[in-house]
């Protein structure tokens, strides 16, 4: 069922011709999963992608949002932000200076006593 839908996406979306469509819908899949077969290649594959693919979102990500949720600029592309641009995030706290965004490095050490308060002041 999947080949069928697959292919006539193909056709009615005029990516590629009847026969291409053909091939890439039913051939391609087959003779994909007939490489794989075996268990060997296709292990390797999904250990190497794993890796590669759960070292940053388990260690990068975390403290990128981390930092922009505290107010660092530039981390994140503005490209990558979806927001529009009247949207600010929550300004920081500290003392850095009214012309100067605070770096990672200012941020960081207080990051802990501002959490502290910001929930001591959430529970009085």
């Amino acid at each position: 069922m999947c080949s069928i839908v697959t292919r006539y996406s193909l056709l009615v979306g005029r990516v590629c011709s009847p026969a291409w469509s053909q091939y890439w819908a039913v051939f391609f899949p087959w003779m994909l999963s007939w490489l794989f077969y075996q268990g060997g290649l296709f292990n390797e594959l999904i250990a190497w992608s794993g890796d590669l693919a759960i070292g940053p979102i388990n260690y990068v990500l975390p403290l990128l949002l981390v930092l922009t949720s505290l107010g660092v600029r530039g981390l994140i592309p503005s490209s990558w932000s979806r927001a529009s641009d009247s949207f600010s995030p929550r300004e920081v706290s500290l003392s850095f200076g009214r012309d100067s965004e605070p770096s990672c490095c200012q941020v960081l050490p207080h990051a802990r006593e501002r959490v502290v308060r910001e929930y001591r002041d959430s529970i009085l």
